[in-house]
């Protein structure tokens, strides 16, 4: 009985463990360093203790099956974190003719931040417009289209 609470303490390890790497990744994805050095200490520390007592005892299939499980375990939690945080980024490029500062002045009020130049080499000059929405906002394409339809532009994703 002992072995197989070992063989699920190591499995819960790896889980935690695995899903942590989500969360390090967006906090240093956002600047958030020392949450990021904090979380990344605590991670290792984890896969340290876990991965020691699998190789004290290596011929405990529990162990081992706890490893490999919590690690696959880890991996469905990791993702379903990082849908439901959304912390990621949604990235839209726009090109306008001639009103490219309009629609970033429009999207800048909305709230997002982004990224806007002239290309003097275009005969037309054609306005690049790259917007990234740092929480995800499913929003993010609407409020572009609504920016752009208001000066007659159209929308290319990107």
């Amino acid at each position: 009985m002992e072995m197989i609470v070992r063989g699920l303490l190591i499995f819960l390890a790896r889980v935690i463990n695995v899903s942590m790497g989500t969360v390090l990744t967006l906090l240093g994805m956002r600047g958030q360093k020392r949450w990021a050095t904090a979380i990344g200490f605590a991670e290792s520390l984890i896969f340290i203790l876990a991965i020691s007592k699998v190789l004290q005892n290596v011929g405990n299939v529990w162990n081992v099956l706890g490893y490999c499980g919590g690690f696959a375990a880890g991996t469905w939690v990791r993702l379903v974190i990082e849908e439901k945080l959304a912390l990621g980024y949604a990235v839209v490029r726009a090109i306008s003719r001639d009103d490219g500062e309009r629609i970033a002045l429009a999207l800048r009020k909305a709230g997002y931040e982004l990224c806007w130049h002239s290309d003097a080499q275009a005969g037309d000059r054609a306005e690049p417009l790259q917007v990234q929405d740092i929480n995800g906002d499913s929003h993010l394409k609407v409020l572009c289209v609504q920016a752009m339809d208001a000066v007659g532009q159209s929308l290319s994703p990107g």
